[in-house]
């Protein structure tokens, strides 16, 4: 063999290693020749050609307008030519284009050289990195980022993560200095510094447990509980967290989330308020009835024994006499019980209409004494009222304030013990006239004073002890006295020390004319 058939076995062998570590290579690689023909094309790049049919050995400046659209074919082909007539390299990072023959978007990092063939020539070999997959999976993370931050500011969390070796606090978001009241220039707060500056003490022990058996790895972290902000104000916060592992040492950080709930524990405490007065109103509404029936059926029998009294003494008339009272007066009692009901009953509904008249004060006082006097001098009570000495003139429905004057000593008749004294009496203060009835009864406990204007209340009903009546005498009285401008207050020292009425009514603006006070 001569020297020179040995320099083409050389050449031949060199060419096809060369080839062949082209072909074989995973990553994107080809050649351009000097004849600016695709020579070789390796398996990383072939996917990028498959749609080029043939490939090896055509031009590549056609190769490349199957492609690329304008002007990156262009510029593509420049630059490949300028490197092979120059040797001046070019690199093109993260090159983003749109395929002409597929339609598809794809990015590529490219660098192109110049080589030595093996057959002495110069081409160009150039050698790029799909980056569209990679780009799409960067697109899908920053949008699920968004949707996430989207996420937690509709919902209004916090997010936050705490190292506990170092007690440093890394916050997300901007959510978790507007709920604890702070600048956002503000460094985040430690688990330390939290505890001792912001968390309400009483709920420090439930933090701490939480904490320490999340810790432990026992469950996961939750917390609901109070904080004071710098601005002192105290709200309520949710926290919420999971453990994951730092490194093999068994390192551990939380990751959770912080939320302000002091709108729904306000709601919460609202509903537990409305839920116990349900229950309460529930509970007096069936002592109510129970105490309708009751008082409805007491007089039935006096009336039912006065009827068969008639019977038997229809020729007397002593007998016949007492039976008739007895009747008479049961029945007013009973046309009382059913008048208050359906007054009750017109203010709840609105249907009730007050026939104001300009009058004095003194008539619908004596009027009230006159249909309370019977029962009190019953009970053996003591009864003073003290007006003032000049006419006292008002707006007002005569009858509706006389019941609610007749009210007011029928309940302090109603919870005086027998011999007791009750009294009223009535001045003017400028344009208020103050009425007070005042009683030596068994007094209001201090947690009655609130309640003794409700529905069905009744004073001393809690102790097994009743004093007839409905509970509704002081609820009509409280609705009048509102109809008319004024107001009613409940006052007592507290059991056994009596109690005190004072309704404040508006006085009439013109002058009125004066009538003789009742005696006292």
């Amino acid at each position: 063999m001569t020297s020179l058939d040995a320099d083409a076995v050389a050449r031949r062998t060199d060419r096809d290693a060369f080839r062949s570590l082209i072909r074989s290579n995973p990553f994107g690689v080809y050649l351009v020749d000097a004849d600016f023909r695709l020579s070789e094309v390796s398996l990383g790049a072939q996917k990028v050609f498959a749609t080029v049919h043939p490939l090896l050995g055509r031009d590549f400046e056609e190769v490349l307008r199957i492609l690329w659209p304008d002007p990156f074919a262009s510029d593509a082909l420049g630059r490949f030519r300028h490197t092979l007539a120059t040797g001046e390299p070019y690199s093109a990072p993260s090159t983003v284009e749109q395929r002409k023959d597929i339609g598809d978007v794809e990015a590529y990092d490219w660098r192109i050289e110049r080589l030595t063939l093996p057959d002495g020539r110069y081409g160009v070999i150039c050698y790029f990195y799909d980056l569209s997959e990679r780009q799409s999976w960067e697109k899908a993370l920053k949008e699920g980022e968004k949707r996430l931050r989207l996420a937690t500011d509709a919902a209004q969390l916090g997010i936050w993560s705490w190292d506990p070796t170092t007690d440093q606090v890394q916050w997300e978001n901007d959510r978790p200095y507007e709920i604890l009241g702070i600048s956002r220039t503000d460094p985040p707060i430690g688990a330390a510094r939290f505890t001792t500056d912001y968390l309400h003490p009483e709920d420090l022990p439930a933090f701490q447990e939480q904490r320490d058996r999340a810790l432990r790895r026992e469950s996961r972290f939750h917390f609901e509980g109070r904080i004071r902000r710098p601005d002192g104000e105290v709200r309520w916060i949710e926290l919420t967290g999971a453990t994951e592992p730092v490194d093999e040492q068994a390192s551990i950080r939380f990751i959770g989330t912080i939320q302000d709930i002091t709108a729904r524990k306000t709601a919460e405490e609202r509903l537990h308020t409305l839920a116990a007065d349900l229950s309460m109103a529930d509970r007096r509404k069936n002592e109510f009835l129970a105490t309708l029936a009751h008082e409805l059926r007491n007089p039935l029998a006096p009336i039912t024994n006065s009827i068969a009294l008639l019977r038997l003494a229809a020729a007397d008339p002593v007998l016949s006499g007492k039976a008739l009272a007895t009747m008479e007066r049961q029945v007013g009692h009973m046309v009382r019980l059913i008048e208050d009901l359906l007054d009750l009953s017109r203010i709840t509904n609105d249907k009730l209409e007050l026939k104001r008249e300009r009058v004095e004060l003194a008539p619908i006082i004596r009027q009230a004494v006159e249909t309370c006097r019977g029962d009190l001098a019953k009970a053996g009570h003591a009864l003073t009222v003290s007006l003032a000495s000049e006419p006292i003139i008002l707006d007002a429905d005569p009858l509706r304030l006389s019941q609610v004057f007749a009210n007011l000593l029928n309940n302090a008749g109603k919870y005086t013990e027998p011999g007791g004294r009750i009294s009223l009496s009535a001045e003017r203060d400028d344009d208020v006239l103050t009425v007070r009835v005042r009683d030596t009864g068994i007094g209001i406990p201090a947690d009655m004073l609130s309640h003794v204007f409700e529905m069905f209340a009744q004073v001393d009903a809690a102790r097994g002890r009743s004093h007839g009546g409905l509970g509704i005498g002081l609820s009509l009285v409280q609705r009048l006295v509102r109809m008319h401008g004024g107001t009613v207050t409940a006052h007592s020292e507290g059991a056994g020390h009596g109690s005190e009425f004072v309704v404040r009514l508006p006085l009439s603006v013109e002058p009125g004319i004066r009538e003789d006070a009742p005696p006292p």
